[in-house]
């Protein structure tokens, strides 16, 4: 999940997001790649503390979040109590398992989306952007 021959933006002033992801190679990739595309990121390795930083972070416009994820709390419960505490916030999920066996009607909201691993770079994006409704 590299970008090819694109380096990061010194300036960024896209949308705030929040990734959260329990393995720090890829959550550090990721966030590579966003910041080439122009996102500005937060992070956190799981979910009580990526509801630590939505509480204290009003600028977060998305969250994207594995949905399996240690410290006892999946990214789907992530996401409940997330949308309960923001429900500004948007929500792109990511899985290394069968859409199918994601049932995301659980969440009772529209516009969240699912992006399966492994993805693109210009997967992520267009998912992104999708969920921002651009």
């Amino acid at each position: 999940m590299m970008s090819q021959g694109k380096t990061p933006s010194t300036s960024r002033n896209g949308p705030v997001v929040l990734v959260v992801e329990d393995d720090a190679a890829v959550r550090e990739a990721t966030i590579w790649v966003l910041n080439v595309f122009g996102y500005v990121t937060r992070e956190a390795e799981n979910g009580p503390a990526a509801l630590d930083i939505l509480a204290a972070s009003p600028e977060i416009t998305v969250m994207f979040s594995d949905v399996v994820m240690p410290k006892g709390m999946s990214g789907i419960e992530l996401t409940q109590q997330a949308l309960r505490r923001r429900p500004d916030v948007k929500v792109l999920l990511t899985t290394g398992h069968s859409q199918a066996d994601i049932d995301l009607s659980q969440l009772g909201r529209d516009g969240i989306r699912l992006i399966t691993k492994p993805y693109s770079n210009d997967d992520l994006e267009a998912a992104l952007k999708a969920v921002l409704g651009d």
